[in-house]
């Protein structure tokens, strides 16, 4: 108990010797009365440590002058710090004259102008070779459309049906279209008049069968795309719209024929092909909604006016055995369009005329 009494006396003791110490006098330098005082952390560290001597790549250094600061103004930039900006500046799209995934069109557009550009050379611009810019500036030419060439048939002087006599004409001329057939014919009678009298006497009356078997197919076609469920009408609007393509082919189909017999003025086989036509019309189905027979109502309007334009103009000339059947059909052909109506005045003076 006492030696612990005797040690806070001793601590309590130093207590104002190290207040003296903290004090600072400008006369004086304080006086240290007790050596035990713990030294300064610094007092342990060596002096070369605080004040390091320069190395031997410092002194080089020092010796070549002193060093210059960077300015990073943007008016004045050092070529040091010019080429350390170029090389860290972001690289820019480079031109070339490769190009990728392009067409063979532009292909060939860009080396026909790499070809027809004109590369300058110094000697002949009479400059020195640092003057010359360092991309070559290409000539501009305008935009051509590009043809591909191709190989062009090479025809002998005469054709093949000219020079082979052992192929029958009839053969040859199945080759030929219509408007080669007409420019032929046509040659021949003005080189020799004598001839258009006998081809005139020869020529016979157009052909309606092949007509008629193609409105019978397309008339098949018509019913084919119909609905063949027993719980769906055919004549229905769903019907319709499944055949309406086809009703469309027809009613062409019906306006093409009629027309290139009414301007060849075939007129007897005019009169024949409505006859043949207006039954095949007739056949094709009766929609449950009015609108949609336009189609119908359509075909017999054209049919009815080809054989008034016949009438009009043919007259006696159609045949008595024509003209009667034309008569006899009359009153169906009424039921189904009132137009046809036209044609009975036209048709009763002709056959008068006959009976005559």
């Amino acid at each position: 108990m006492a030696t612990q009494i005797n040690r806070r006396r001793t601590a309590l003791a130093e207590i104002p010797i190290r207040m003296s110490q903290l004090r600072v006098s400008t006369d004086e330098p304080p006086v240290l009365l007790n050596r035990t005082v713990i030294d300064s952390p610094l007092d342990n560290i060596p002096i070369g440590y605080l004040t390091p001597s320069p190395s031997q790549d410092e002194l080089i250094i020092r010796q070549r002058g002193r060093r210059r600061s960077i300015n990073w103004s943007p008016d004045k930039i050092p070529s040091s710090a010019a080429a350390i900006l170029s090389i860290l500046r972001t690289p820019t799209k480079s031109t070339s004259t490769m190009t990728l995934r392009s067409s063979p069109r532009k292909r060939l557009h860009l080396d026909g102008v790499a070809s027809s550009s004109v590369m300058l050379s110094p000697q002949s611009m009479g400059q020195s070779p640092r003057k010359i810019p360092r991309t070559p500036q290409l000539t501009t030419t305008p935009i051509q459309s590009y043809t591909p060439q191709t190989k062009r048939l090479r025809f002998t002087e005469s054709p093949i049906a000219q020079q082979n006599q052992k192929t029958p004409l009839t053969k040859i001329l199945k080759g030929l279209t219509q408007s080669q057939l007409i420019n032929v014919i046509q040659e021949l009678v003005n080189n020799e008049p004598n001839i258009e009298t006998k081809i005139r006497t020869n020529l016979p009356m157009p052909d309606i069968k092949p007509m008629e078997e193609q409105l019978l197919q397309l008339k098949k076609n018509i019913f084919k795309s119909l609905p063949t469920s027993r719980l769906v009408k055919n004549t229905d609007s769903v019907g319709h719209s499944r055949a309406a393509t086809h009703l469309t082919t027809f009613k062409k189909t019906v306006v093409d024929q009629a027309q290139q017999l009414n301007e060849s003025e075939n007129w007897d086989a005019l009169i024949d092909y409505c006859l043949m036509a207006w039954p095949i019309v007739r056949a094709t189905p009766i929609w449950d909604n009015k609108t949609h027979n336009s189609v119908r109502r359509s075909c017999f309007k054209i049919l009815s006016w080809h054989c008034l334009c016949a009438l009009k103009t043919a007259k006696h000339v159609l045949g008595e055995q024509r003209l009667k059947d034309l008569f006899n059909q009359m009153a169906s052909m009424k039921v189904d369009c009132d137009d046809i109506s036209a044609c009975e005045p036209h048709l009763d003076n002709i056959l008068d005329t006959i009976a005559i």
